[in-house]
């Protein structure tokens, strides 16, 4: 194991000068070693039309053994980091779609193709005796979001101390028009994590998941008397983002984040508000549902022989 060393690299000074530095490395599992993958696979080519229509479609399952994965919670008086440890186990299950159309019309030649993805993971084997909401666990998908369900914004104090009386946060306290209603979902009359486990979650419920799906691309290409036109477009079709930034959730982490956004400008405000003018459908969620389509930059114009 190497020492980290860094040359007059010391924020004190000896004589006048920076001296020579080194600090502890960090754990080293002595039994980490190579992960393995199996996979298996179905697929499907076709082709109709003289072939002027072409397809493939393939469906895979993979596993990873001993994969190198969180490490377990250890006592603080370890006193470092613990290392990442070959603790796990990942089934990847997914399918790859491919359609292709090629044509020509007179001295026009054209070709459109479209690609379509999809793939989740399942965690197979952790250690997680306890089954912790904050790590891994036998049977629960990666990326997965947990959070609570609101029933909408308090227009007035009444309506929130009605919604109260069977909806009471474990976090807060004077609650008042403009405030969130959180839901009870397991009807004590309280809204809570429970035991933060995933046996006991009390009131929290999947809400999304933060890996990309559905992704795809999109090919567009012809030609004419030597010149070559070519536009590529890929995006995704659904990913769930949890945003805790300040951008989100307002600007409540100090001074260094002082400056507020023209989106924090959508909060809530009474229907009888003469200042800023009411706003009483103001944005409740920081999970956002994103769908995102980019264009290639490269759109490519060739001229490789012009016969006249």
């Amino acid at each position: 194991m190497t020492q980290p060393a860094s040359a007059s690299a010391s924020s004190w000074l000896v004589n006048g000068e920076r001296v020579n530095i080194s600090n502890m490395p960090g754990l080293v599992s002595p039994n980490l070693t190579w992960e393995s993958v199996r996979s298996w696979n179905i697929g499907l080519d076709f082709g109709m039309f003289n072939n002027r229509l072409q397809g493939t479609f393939d469906y895979f399952v993979r596993t990873t053994k001993d994969m190198v994965g969180p490490a377990p919670v250890k006592p603080s008086i370890l006193g470092a980091t613990q290392p990442a440890e070959n603790n796990s186990d990942m089934r990847s299950n997914g399918w790859d779609l491919e359609v292709r159309w090629r044509d020509r019309i007179g001295q026009l030649g054209y070709g459109i193709k479209l690609v379509l993805s999809d793939d989740f993971q399942t965690i197979t084997r952790y250690y997680n005796p306890n089954r912790l909401l904050s790590q891994w666990s036998e049977g629960k998908r990666m990326g997965d979001i947990y959070g609570y369900l609101v029933e909408g914004i308090a227009q007035t104090n009444e309506q929130m101390n009605e919604w109260l009386a069977n909806n009471k946060p474990a976090w807060g306290s004077n609650w008042a028009a403009g405030d969130v209603m959180y839901k009870d979902l397991n009807g004590d009359k309280k809204v809570n994590s429970g035991k933060s486990t995933y046996d006991d979650m009390g009131d929290l419920t999947k809400i999304g998941n933060s890996l990309p799906r559905y992704r795809f691309g999109i090919t567009l290409d012809a030609n004419w008397k030597g010149f070559d036109f070519l536009i590529f477009m890929q995006g995704v079709g659904k990913r769930d983002f949890w945003d805790a930034s300040p951008y989100s959730v307002g600007a409540n982490t100090g001074m260094w984040q002082a400056a507020a956004f023209k989106d924090h400008l959508d909060y809530w405000r009474p229907a009888t508000d003469t200042n800023l003018g009411p706003n009483t459908n103001a944005t409740t969620h920081v999970l956002s549902s994103v769908r995102v389509l980019r264009t290639s930059r490269q759109v490519i114009v060739i001229c490789r022989m012009l016969l006249i």
